[in-house]
């Protein structure tokens, strides 16, 4: 048992009973490196002067990999002396995100955990491992671990996941954001500080860049139905990452915190573990379900705000947990606490597909017809430019993306802020100029005077569909262009339709020429209208006109300059008041 603060114990947002309460503090003091560690712990001096001890059996699957840990080196050395090599009796006891082990299964099916690392061949495993059940635990768990020998990265592409490390010319797995960190990004290939990366040579940071920029994840998908009482879909649930996919139905138990012999003593057989966040890995809860009985988890967040816990239960091969688990919200654990006990509960978790993404940065470049979003300021990922104009316009100036990720969506898409329908628009409107304004040059003010909320969602006509006011005003106010520049004098131009001050459409600035504006088309296409009117009399009312080729012309043209002269004369006339 991991040594936790009493402090966690006694919290009021643990969910915990009075007794649970008690059973906590009994079972999980908080010890100071101050005092002597007891057997069986050590103490780690990490961010601590003296911090607390840590488990050797939870935290230490082999000595060697005590010096991965980023503890001090007095902690290492202690870790080192004290925690020895694990034994077990299933691979899950040798589970690490360190380093692979496998069981190596000797006499009754016990044995210690034995470190992949270093073997240069699969063959190896004969020589290491200490029965057949252990030779193919080997085999199983140490096969994407054996040295692969390489000069270019073509030599490891038989290993999905793997780079050419030019500096020890040995193969290297690539990190990944759900393994290693969640920091994890392409772009730390050409950081030669980055933690169990470290790639100081340029050949090495370029083969990591090419062959480690993908980073898939599963679409996980889940329901629970408890009888009549509970049904939910996948909104309502979240598979673990390396949760096994597939459908179990038992009566649900509950299992408390998912510590050994914490099920229900009278369970009955293949049941649904109930269990709580809190106090143990994930992992280990899975593993305490299924060695009581248990066949799949429902666990239940332990935070008051109605959220889906995530996390992930095994390595690359599955090996930490064999039953599917599943996490719901506190408020639905509570549900099935109170009332779901005992009733038949089937869990049906599937994958939906993968989703995969493409990093980029300045220094890798996205597949043509891509651009890099750089969502993370410095770097990103690629997304493809969208066959819908309109659309493409919304992703690339109004969805909030950071400048360079906006230049070069502009640019690789070939976007700009004005719609192609645009007759006034002009031709230096373009995503290429789009550049923040420089210290002391004066910068684009949409709705100087304040955009009103009654006009946030008043659409743009020159921007296309979906582009509100809101939007606008916003686009500006991220990426402070500068006055001059000819995106801002376009916006400009139609920030009337917000109720902004500005140079208004045309020029019309006030009401006077508003007004003005209006008018003119509508008088002129009155005149339209009565001498289109007075040529098809004439016309008609001739014989030899109505016979003549050119009195014919005049008349069709006139019939068709009738209908545009209703539409001018007409104008603002059929738009709604206020729009």
């Amino acid at each position: 048992m991991e040594f936790l603060k009493t402090s966690f114990c006694s919290a009021e947002d643990t969910g915990l009973t009075e007794s649970g309460k008690a059973d906590c503090e009994d079972k999980c003091p908080f010890k100071s490196c101050a005092e002597p560690c007891d057997d069986g712990y050590f103490c780690s001096y990490r961010n601590y002067q003296d911090g607390p001890c840590q488990p050797c059996e939870t935290l230490v699957v082999h000595p060697d990999e005590c010096d991965a840990r980023g503890w001090a080196n007095t902690g290492v050395e202690q870790c080192e002396e004290r925690c020895p090599q694990k034994a077990c009796s299933k691979r899950s006891h040798c589970t690490s995100l360190d380093a692979k082990y496998f069981c190596n299964y000797a006499n009754f099916g016990e044995g210690s955990c034995e470190m992949c690392a270093g073997m240069k061949s699969i063959d190896e495993c004969n020589d290491r491992s200490a029965s057949d059940a252990a030779l193919k635990e080997c085999i199983e768990v140490c096969e994407n671990v054996v040295i692969t020998s390489c000069i270019t990265n073509e030599d490891c592409k038989g290993r999905e996941g793997f780079f050419c490390n030019s500096n020890t010319t040995i193969c290297q797995a690539c990190p990944s954001a759900i393994l290693d960190n969640s920091d994890w990004h392409v772009n730390q290939c050409l950081n030669s500080t980055y933690p169990r990366l470290g790639l100081i040579d340029e050949s090495s940071q370029n083969n990591c860049a090419d062959a480690c920029h993908t980073e898939c994840a599963d679409i996980r998908e889940g329901s629970i139905i408890v009888q009549d009482l509970y049904d939910v879909g996948k909104d309502g649930n979240l598979p673990m990452l390396g949760t096994p996919y597939t459908s179990v139905s038992g009566p649900l138990v509950d299992c408390q915190f998912g510590g050994e012999g914490e099920c229900s003593p009278d369970a009955p057989d293949n049941f649904i573990c109930l269990i709580s966040r809190g106090v143990r890995k994930f992992s280990d809860k899975a593993v305490n379900c299924k060695d009581m009985g248990g066949i799949g988890v429902i666990l239940y967040n332990n935070e008051e705000n109605n959220a889906i816990v995530d996390g992930y239960v095994g390595d690359e091969l599955g090996g930490a947990v064999e039953i599917p688990i599943t996490a719901i919200s506190l408020q639905d654990g509570l549900t099935l606490l109170e009332n779901g006990l005992g009733l038949e509960a089937t869990v049906n978790l599937k994958k939906a597909g993968e989703d995969c993404k493409i990093g980029c940065s300045d220094g890798i470049a996205c597949p043509l017809g891509q651009y890099c979003d750089n969502a993370l300021e410095s770097h990103g990922y690629c997304k493809e430019c969208l066959s819908d104009d309109d659309e493409q316009r919304g992703v690339c100036f109004l969805s909030g993306l950071p400048l360079r990720g906006a230049q070069e969506c502009a640019n690789t898409c070939e976007s700009t802020l004005a719609s192609k329908t645009c007759k006034i628009c002009g031709s230096d409107v373009s995503g290429i100029s789009l550049e923040s304004a420089k210290e002391g040059v004066p910068t684009c003010n949409f709705c100087p005077d304040g955009l009103k909320r009654q006009y946030w969602e008043r659409e743009i006509p020159f921007i296309g569909s979906n582009a509100t006011c809101y939007k606008l005003n916003q686009f500006f106010l991220n990426y402070q262009l500068p006055e001059s520049d000819a995106n801002c004098q376009l916006a400009l131009n139609f920030n009337y339709i917000c109720d902004c001050e500005g140079p208004g459409y045309a020029g019309a600035d006030n009401d006077t020429k508003r007004m003005a504006l209006v008018w003119v088309p509508r008088v002129s296409a009155i005149l339209s209208f009565i001498g289109s009117c007075a040529i098809i009399i004439d016309v008609l009312k001739d014989k030899k006109k109505r016979h003549k080729v050119y009195c014919q012309l005049m008349a069709s043209m006139s019939i068709f300059d009738l209908m545009g002269s209703v539409a001018y004369s007409l104008t603002t006339i059929p738009i709604p008041k206020g729009e």
